[in-house]
């Protein structure tokens, strides 16, 4: 009997360390389905992203900035204050509204001032928010398209871009964003 105890109170103790892991609460999450890939290599991405609504161009168009980094980096909204290393994806969106993303299917246009339209696009590698030295990269997208969808909040978005040397960068991010004051 007594070994038996002890057996029991072995396993409740390696369950409870295991359900004690699963609650973990980091800034930037992954989901298996946030990536980007370059270049014959994924880069994972958080399922938060941030947002800039900017000041409207002609007509009812609003330009916004959204930057999804990768786990590794950290923002505090509050302080404007980043830390960490990784990648980020940013792009620019021309909606209709100053304070929403509109739902629908954009392209890539660099001189872009219409409403679904891409006028700025890339990737920053080798991002280090922790050193004064910036060896980052950046590139570019010159073509491609993003669909936007949303629900509650949450947006699901998959794209398609190519640099100009012609290789691709595709991915998918599915989470929220939130605002931030450049």
């Amino acid at each position: 009997m007594k070994k038996t105890g002890y057996v029991l109170l072995g396993l409740i103790s390696i369950m409870a360390l295991f359900s004690l892991q699963g609650c973990n609460n980091h800034d930037n999450e992954v989901d298996a389905g946030n990536y980007f890939t370059y270049d014959g290599n994924t880069y994972d991405l958080a399922t938060n992203g941030f947002i800039e609504y900017k000041t409207g161009l002609d007509d009812g168009v609003y330009k916004h900035e959204l930057i999804i980094f990768s786990p590794g980096i950290r923002v505090v909204v509050d302080s404007q204050k980043v830390t960490g290393k990784g990648e980020a994806f940013f792009l620019y969106l021309n909606c209709s509204e100053n304070n929403k993303i509109d739902v629908g299917d954009y392209q890539f246009n660099a001189k872009g001032a219409d409403l679904f339209e891409v006028p700025e696009g890339g990737l920053y590698f080798n991002l280090d928010y922790d050193e004064d030295d910036d060896n980052s990269s950046k590139i570019n997208f010159t073509k491609g398209t993003v669909h936007v969808d949303e629900k509650d909040g949450t947006y699901e978005m998959e794209w398609t871009f190519e640099k100009s040397d012609g290789k691709t960068i595709t991915g998918r991010f599915k989470g929220s964003f939130e605002e931030i004051d450049n």
